[in-house]
């Protein structure tokens, strides 16, 4: 376990932090408290997986653009994972992904690590709570939410943006926190989209401005919800490749094929025949599960002279072209839309 850095005030140093040296500033996790003047606290958090670079420019903006509001909450400023910042990597070797250990039931170093972290937390009375996400993928700005409450779906509208509903994985730390407040993830495009950015800091003056949790209520959602219920993913071993349309494979190029415009599906309707791409070799190179590890490929997909096809239409969220991440965590997410009360 290591000891999670905390700084009682906002240190003179934090705008001139960027990834070449962070680590002259910060030694792993970290807390910054910047005082506000009545008791409630907003917890926003970035950095925590190490590849995704907007949040912390979102937060200098933010902050500057309040420096000489006083009449605001508390602001708890987490820092997840400054060591792959600095790599610039979505977590380092012997590391667990930093948006994967927030739970009390593990033992591990880095769930002690953020239990360190929950130690400060409840010291305080958290009005919202907004952890801040890059994608690694071409995708539409959106929220990613863990509970449908008018509440939480108030903040949501605040960001304006469609919301995606999960409940798997349960130890992320937007998950974690939805026990206490309304709780967030928020998706700004890829690291440094300056229309994310400016959207995202937009938000975070904009909440400020609430004094109550039931001031949420008033805002209410008219956006899209999807649910996730499903994980494309791919075996390890896997020889994953992305290419054009016009290219073709032979039996001779071993391994997965996907075209390279697939990004484009993210949040809309992928339809029924959907050419995916081409699979050569074995079939366990490819994997689709529920959150119950339930089997559901061949139940979606097709494979017909190599050709990975869509046997009926579905949504889809998070594609991605990061090789690294899709066998980490997956290629995308299952998608179905909802209404708030299912």
């Amino acid at each position: 376990m290591q000891e999670v850095q905390f700084f009682d005030s906002l240190p003179s140093f934090f705008f001139d932090i960027n990834q070449e040296n962070v680590l002259e500033h910060l030694e792993g996790m970290s807390l910054i408290f910047h005082a506000g003047n009545y008791e409630n606290t907003i917890l926003i958090s970035t950095m925590l997986h190490g590849n995704e670079t907007s949040g912390l420019d979102i937060l200098k903006k933010f902050l500057k653009k309040i420096e000489n509001i006083k009449d605001r909450p508390n602001i708890l400023i987490l820092l997840g994972n400054p060591k792959a910042f600095h790599e610039n990597k979505r977590f380092i070797e012997g590391q667990l992904d930093h948006n994967r250990i927030w739970t009390t039931k593990e033992s591990r170093p880095d769930n002690l690590t953020a239990q360190n972290a929950i130690n400060h937390f409840i010291e305080h009375d958290f009005l919202c709570a907004v952890d801040i996400h890059n994608n690694t993928g071409k995708n539409p700005l959106f929220s990613c939410l863990n509970r449908l409450d008018k509440k939480t779906l108030g903040l949501a509208e605040m960001f304006g943006t469609d919301v995606l509903f999960f409940e798997d994985p349960e130890t992320a730390l937007s998950t974690f926190m939805g026990r206490f407040c309304p709780s967030m993830a928020i998706e700004c495009g890829l690291s440094g989209d300056e229309f994310g950015i400016e959207r995202a800091t937009k938000f975070l003056t904009e909440i400020i401005k609430i004094r109550s949790k039931e001031d949420f209520v008033e805002h209410g959602f008219k956006k899209n919800i999807f649910k996730s219920f499903g994980k494309f993913t791919l075996h390890p071993d896997a020889e994953v490749s992305f290419i054009k349309r016009d290219f073709l494979p032979t039996e001779k190029n071993r391994g997965v094929y996907f075209f390279d415009d697939l990004e484009e599906y993210n949040l809309k309707l992928v339809p029924k025949g959907t050419h995916f791409g081409f699979l050569f070799g074995e079939k366990s190179q490819v994997k689709s599960l529920t959150e119950f590890d339930e089997d559901i490929f061949y139940k979606y997909f097709e494979i017909i002279d190599n050709k990975i096809l869509s046997k009926i239409s579905f949504h889809a969220a998070m594609v991605t072209k990061d090789i690294a991440v899709a066998k980490a965590d997956c290629f995308f997410y299952f998608l179905n839309k909802i209404e708030p009360g299912e």
